[in-house]
């Protein structure tokens, strides 16, 4: 029998269809809102964290109201598996909460005299609490913006956009003696010079990516002359170069170095992609070394300068990792408590440790913190939930023939803030938190898009 047509409203529009100015301006709120965020101290104050938690929630409510965004989280077996993980966390999160909670009570309640709890400070965990769900909801987003391959592109378009606009604010802003930090390393309006490292390094990564599509989607459409290709890439370059500069400038060691490593790996796994032969490959490879070489002259003094004269445990990272690696041993399965940190961090400075521990006042290594707040128990799904998303984003990658290059700039930019975590703690402040979730929000929904979409 014969297919019917359809004769009656309009024609239903293609799963894939070209973005309208509304489309974009949709795309546009979530980065506006992270990128705000950032420059208002990434947020990392109690109310403002949670104002950005309910910034979250009320984005979350709006996506849900557009009816081609809502199809998304239909039929998702993968996010159904996220989801469950991603509950046990706040399931252990919410047990230490009671007298009740399978490690016992902490001893520091028998000094109070009320009902005790499996962690220290029951607001602390509640907050952190709030924000893991703050996380749930950037990341629903984000899985829905990224479950058809232009709105993908529109998304990244979008996080490139407010990327560089806040990379040239922040770059004037340090040229003219005005960075919120007044030290001699970009920090933006992070106020942390590693944070905004991990931030630069994901958007330069992102980028480099972004030109890799949009070349291939020129070669496709008969768009191969000089001008025409200089017209594409025009803008990514442009906002590559931006971001190396400003990653230069915040004199980071580790985010420099984790941004180098993974940006070699990703065009390598480009050149695996696409089979091309050294030809190609070399001078990839040789421009952006050489274009790195004139950017460290010009303005990496300072991170050369570190790089040469500073080790780890000059900053005394190696004296938190010990002081700290105490309390997880002394805590193993259920930790102290989510949003610790600071009173634990107080309970182990000492005269020979007090300049490493209250200088920093901070773990610099995500997962150590982690793991000294929730215990195995409350860390273990967090760690699985992550990497079902990356284990599904980089399963993806021998399952089709061609990805596409975004989805592997999303992984990359995964792996930079992962690497950079042992030794920093970017992930830790909220509004950059927010925007991390709402990049593995993609790329879980760009590893189910169909080859060639992209």
């Amino acid at each position: 029998m014969p297919r019917r047509s359809r004769v009656e409203g309009a024609p239903r529009r293609p799963r894939n269809a070209r973005l309208s100015m509304r489309d974009y301006a949709a795309l546009a709120v979530v980065p506006a809102v992270l990128f705000a965020a950032h420059s208002l101290y990434g947020a990392d104050q109690r109310a403002a964290s949670a104002a950005l938690v309910l910034a979250e929630a009320v984005l979350l409510l709006g996506a849900l109201c557009l009816p081609a965004w809502r199809r998304a989280l239909a039929n998702s077996r993968l996010l159904r598996a996220v989801a469950g993980l991603f509950g046990l966390t706040l399931l252990a999160a919410f047990w230490s909460l009671f007298s009740t909670a399978p490690g016992g009570v902490l001893p520091v309640w028998n000094w109070v005299g009320t009902e005790g709890a499996g962690v220290i400070d029951r607001s602390a965990a509640l907050l952190e609490m709030l924000k893991l769900l703050g996380l749930g909801c950037i990341f629903l987003v984000g899985f829905m913006q990224g479950a058809a391959a232009e709105r993908l592109r529109g998304a990244i378009t979008m996080v490139l956009t407010f990327g560089a606009i806040f990379a040239l604010i922040s770059l004037l802003r340090f040229l003219a003696g005005l960075d919120i930090s007044s030290g001699a390393r970009l920090s933006t309006g992070l106020f942390n010079p590693n944070t905004a490292a991990t931030l630069f390094g994901t958007l330069l990564v992102l980028s480099v990516a972004w030109s890799f599509n949009e070349h291939r989607r020129a070669v496709r459409q008969g768009r191969q002359t000089l001008p025409e290709l200089t017209s594409v890439l025009a803008p990514s370059a442009g906002a590559a170069l931006l971001f190396s500069g400003c990653l230069l400038l915040t004199a980071s060691r580790a985010g420099v170095s984790a941004t180098a490593g993974v940006l070699s790996l990703l065009l390598i796994a480009e050149a695996l992609a696409r089979r091309w032969g050294w030809r190609v490959l070399a001078p990839m490879i040789v421009a952006p070394a050489a274009l790195s070489s004139a950017l460290l002259v010009g303005s990496g003094a300072q991170f050369l300068e570190r790089l040469q004269t500073e080790l780890i445990a000059a900053d005394g990272r190696s004296e938190i990792f010990r002081s700290h690696g105490r309390l997880f041993t002394a805590s193993p399965w259920f930790g102290w408590g989510l949003g610790s940190f600071d009173q634990l961090n107080q309970q182990v400075i000492t005269p020979n440790t007090y300049d490493a521990l209250w200088r920093s006042r901070a773990l610099h290594n995500v997962y150590l913190q982690w793991l000294e707040q929730a215990g195995l128990v409350g860390a273990a799904p967090m760690f699985l939930t992550i990497a079902l998303v990356l284990g599904v984003g980089f399963a993806s990658q021998f399952q089709r023939r061609q990805l596409g290059s975004l989805t592997r700039g999303l992984l990359a930019a995964s792996a930079i803030v992962l690497a950079h975590a042992l030794t920093d703690f970017a992930v830790e402040v909220p509004s950059f938190a927010g925007y991390w979730a709402f990049l593995l929000g993609l790329l879980l929904a760009a590893s189910g898009l169909k080859a060639g979409r992209l």
